[in-house]
């Protein structure tokens, strides 16, 4: 759920998804191109990480940082 909005995500943005929100700092390229299946390359990761910020539809969640990092902006509840 995101904003009370149930989403579906396939194999590859939900992997990008639990990387990005099980950590507590940033993740290189590297980091998340090794949680995807069948070892896609840079372009691939792109294309996932376009798909996964479409469906969430949340402005700013997931920051690109210096065009080779990643960083999940959320509140973690424990």
């Amino acid at each position: 759920m995101v904003n009370d909005r149930r989403i579906s995500l396939g194999p590859n943005s939900l992997a990008l998804l639990v990387a990005l929100a099980s950590s507590n700092s940033v993740l290189s390229r590297q980091e998340l191109i090794a949680c995807l299946p069948d070892n896609p390359d840079d372009h691939a990761l792109h294309m996932v990480m376009s798909r996964l910020r479409r469906a969430l539809e949340v402005p700013g969640l997931i920051t690109t940082i210096m065009k080779r990092d990643y960083r999940f902006n959320a509140e973690r509840i424990d």
